[in-house]
């Protein structure tokens, strides 16, 4: 029943796209004399036209005729520049249509891909429809605006329009419908808790021993661990190995015990400069007076506070785009490659 409500707005959703793209009230013009060539008609006086994609309507004092545009002479489909809109609309009741029928066959215990393809199709469905309403509508508030014709409501725009909006809704419903099935499937496929007491008709899952098997019970020698409670006879669960543990030699001022205390470069220069010689060299790959000399620069280099930080110092920044440069380290790491 939980889609029932879907189902039936996308049957009304349908009816108005259809509506608004088949009914000739795209624009509708007033008391106009501009039109000419209906055969056996006459079109001397005043009538009211009401232009469609695909037709129009033409109201005059004793007759009321619907003709296509080829019917009428200086008038055509692409010549109009009709074309495009007839495919948007098109596009978007397709869409629709087949939305309604996925809708009505879809089960709860199927596969979730039905929604989220009723989703897309919803998408871009109302995309189409309100790309055509919007342009058309903006040139007819530039022919109402920058002529003397007399404009009616154009109803064909509003029910497209609507249509539209019911496919936002329906979208959002069935997103809803889509995230409700799928929370309900969750527990059904990965809920189900497994113990040592064995269950009939449900699959058991025993722990294996990590550590050294007790006395009297047999030992790989390959690292496996086995299951010794119940006998299950499930193949043996191959271990983790233990990541073996590296050491890196670092300079005295790197050690972690050290290295806390200039936490954002805080200290490094003045660590650098502390140390000898050789460990400046190793680090810059250059001497000091090397390193002083190209540290003219730094009032071009140098930033001004902001907001949120102090700005580094210039040697800092030069000492570390020179790190960076010349090992090919990152700025994070401080060791020596």
């Amino acid at each position: 029943m939980e889609k029932l409500c879907p189902a039936i707005l996308g049957i009304i959703t349908l009816v108005l796209l259809c509506a608004g793209a088949f009914s000739p009230g795209w624009i509708a013009i007033g008391d106009t004399t501009s039109l000419r060539g209906i055969e056996g008609h006459d079109t001397s006086g005043s009538v009211d036209v009401h232009m469609g994609l695909y037709y129009l309507v033409v109201v005059g004092k004793n007759f009321t005729t619907a003709v296509g545009y080829k019917e009428v002479s200086g008038f055509s489909v692409l010549g109009l520049g009709f074309l495009e809109y007839q495919i948007e609309t098109i596009l978007g009741m397709v869409l629709c249509f087949i939305s309604v029928i996925l809708t009505f066959i879809y089960k709860k215990e199927g596969t979730n891909g039905v929604l989220v393809a009723i989703i897309i199709m919803y998408i871009i469905a109302g995309i189409s429809t309100v790309v055509a309403v919007g342009r058309w509508l903006s040139g007819v508030i530039l022919i109402s605006t920058y002529t003397n014709l007399k404009m009616i409501v154009p109803y064909s725009l509003i029910l497209s329009g609507l249509g539209a909006i019911f496919c936002g809704v329906i979208m959002i419903c069935t997103s809803c419908m889509f995230c409700q099935h799928n929370a309900a499937r969750r527990p059904a496929q990965g809920g189900q808790v497994f113990s040592d007491v064995p269950m009939t008709g449900y699959p058991q899952t025993q722990p294996y021993t990590q550590g050294p098997p007790s006395y009297g019970q047999p030992q790989d020698n390959k690292g496996y661990g086995y299951n010794y409670s119940n006998n299950s006879g499930l193949p043996p669960v191959e271990r983790r190995r233990r990541r073996r543990q590296r050491r890196w030699w670092t300079r005295p001022w790197l050690s972690p015990e050290r290295r806390c205390s200039f936490g954002l470069y805080d200290q490094l220069m003045t660590e650098l400069r502390r140390e000898d010689r050789q460990s400046f060299v190793h680090f810059l790959r250059m001497p000091t007076e090397m390193f002083d000399e190209i540290l003219q620069v730094g009032p071009r280099i140098a930033k001004q506070n902001t907001f949120y930080r102090n700005p580094l110092e210039p040697g800092l920044k030069l000492a570390i785009t020179l790190r960076h440069l010349a090992s090919g380290a990152k700025y994070r790491s401080m060791q020596y490659g």
